[in-house]
């Protein structure tokens, strides 16, 4: 059971309103602009979703109002990870009814294990409250404090987790991300996780991706991977150095700060964010802007 699914994933923001609500009006402009830059799919309330955050409610809300308005272009995967599994339960028997075409979950990540076996049962739990859905194991050790292997956990979860559909891969080892292509062996999605690794993604097998700068930049990124396609690596390679120069800008000014700014930059507007993160000042939203601008920001960013 898996969705097949090549392309790009938006991790999408959480609108938020100046007082800090959810801004449930703006869903829909995000999801014009997704299609109309090439997204296949939008990860909803995961990490740049400010999904930890959120409260359950504001969750459902959220995720009801995507798959309200995706219409068939787009497809939703919820995120539904939760420090407690059985609001992580709750959330994802939720997202099957609200139409969401798959989940994903991050495991525990206050109280948490190293052991796999551990982590198999968590996972088996979420996805067993969802199980008419394709369920991805949300690989984000940088985040989640968990760090065991991901192709063992496929490699193990097939036999105890029957929904088990693949990852999504958050991490910068490409050795591990290429031992889960080997293991899933086409039978599987794997969600490469960071833009920047995309073109040495797809050299090693790689065809899908879900992240944040994927909400403004899919165009640079689709480019990327026509060029791969037909064999132009010359130019993928000039594709992935271009937004290589953006997420550098991005990590230098704050990193989800940064990109929840460059969206609200590009629009639809997204609001601020929730503590204890914080919007960039004045100054600082003037200094990023300089420096995009300086590297052609706005052109990687328009379809076509």
């Amino acid at each position: 059971m898996h969705l097949d699914l090549k392309g790009l994933v938006a991790a999408t923001f959480t609108a938020l309103r100046p007082d800090g609500e959810i801004h449930l009006d703006q869903i829909e402009r995000q999801a014009e602009a997704l299609v109309s830059r090439g997204a296949v799919g939008a990860f909803v309330c995961g990490t740049t979703g400010e999904g930890q955050s959120l409260s359950s409610d504001e969750r459902r809300r959220v995720l009801e109002r995507w798959c309200a308005v995706a219409g068939a272009k787009l497809k939703i995967i919820a995120h539904v990870g939760h420090v407690s599994l059985p609001e992580a339960r709750a959330l994802a028997a939720h997202a099957a009814a609200s139409g969401a075409v798959a989940i994903g979950a991050m495991p525990p990540y206050f109280f948490k294990s190293q052991n796999l076996d551990d982590i198999l049962i968590c996972a088996s739990q979420v996805a067993s409250a969802a199980p008419q859905l394709p369920f991805y194991y949300y690989h984000f050790p940088a985040m989640s404090g968990v760090s065991i292997s991901a192709s063992e956990l496929l490699h193990k979860g097939v036999e105890r987790i029957p929904n088990l559909a693949g990852l999504k891969f958050t991490d910068d080892n490409l050795m591990e991300f290429e031992r889960c292509i080997a293991v899933a062996g086409g039978k599987m999605d794997l969600f490469l996780g960071r833009e920047g690794m995309m073109l040495a993604g797809h050299c090693i097998g790689g065809r899908a991706a879900i992240g944040s700068a994927i909400n403004f930049a899919a165009p640079i990124f689709r480019r990327l991977i026509k060029a791969f396609e037909t064999g132009d690596l010359a130019a993928a390679r000039q594709a992935q150095a271009r937004a290589n120069a953006m997420l550098a800008i991005f990590v230098r000014f704050g990193g989800l700060r940064a990109q929840k700014a460059a969206m609200n930059m590009v629009g639809p507007d997204c609001g601020p964010l929730r503590p204890p993160l914080r919007a960039l000042n004045e100054r600082e939203l003037a200094a990023m802007r300089a420096e995009l601008e300086a590297i052609g920001f706005f052109d990687l960013t328009r379809p076509g």
